[in-house]
């Protein structure tokens, strides 16, 4: 009877030691399972930003501190033209209109400033509009379309930007680097407009080039 007993207590143990270890086992398995799929969750959260927010701040790096005043006017200057995007010509009409402006002052001794540059640039717009059988909009209409959402840079900016090279954190000091990145492109918005208004565009770039360099 002692024996039988005692075969009962080492069983129930054994039984318990069993469950004890089986559900450690199931615990620490569902543990690392927990803990692998939250990690890979919060690293791919954190290490996948959308490509248009990359594409923004590669953009946008050098329009700091006293650029934002030229920022500033480009969107006015987008916004009057009932542009969704902000492109090199609205750079250019922002530059051309800040008077007392270096850049300014030497693209008005070159034949290009605000008032030039902006009818230049209607031509452009209604001359490219009819070759594909369209009009230009009524501008009473653009104009009440409310903006929904912030203007984005466009790809003329970036492009400019990129020929420009390294610029001034200052607007002035960069506005002329910038104007020349704009005006060096062959082809696009700007170049047809400047020769509708039958500027030229090389006279520009080497006064451009010519100004005092500190």
């Amino acid at each position: 009877m002692a024996d039988a007993d005692a075969s009962r207590d080492t069983d129930a143990t054994r039984d318990t030691d069993a469950t004890r270890d089986a559900n450690a086992t199931r615990g620490t398995d569902a543990s690392r399972d927990t803990d692998a799929t939250g990690d890979t969750d919060a690293t791919r959260d954190a290490n996948a930003p959308t490509r248009r927010g990359t594409e923004d701040r590669r953009t946008d790096d050098w329009l700091t501190g006293g650029m934002r005043g030229l920022v500033s006017d480009a969107v006015f200057e987008a916004a009057k033209r009932g542009s969704s995007t902000i492109e090199a010509e609205h750079v250019l009409l922002a530059i051309v209109a800040d008077a007392g402006s270096p850049a300014a002052s030497i693209l008005a001794a070159g034949g290009l400033d605000h008032a030039g540059l902006s009818e230049a640039l209607d031509v452009e717009r209604r001359l490219s509009l009819a070759a594909i059988g369209a009009s230009v909009p009524d501008p009473g209409l653009v104009r009440s379309t409310p903006r929904v959402s912030k203007p984005g840079w466009g790809a003329s900016v970036a492009a400019a930007r990129a020929r420009a090279g390294a610029l001034p954190r200052t607007r002035r000091a960069a506005e002329p680097a910038l104007a020349a990145g704009i005006l060096a492109a062959s082809l696009g918005t700007v170049p047809r407009a400047v020769a509708y208004a039958g500027i030229d565009r090389e006279r520009l770039l080497e006064l451009l080039d010519a100004r005092p360099k500190n």
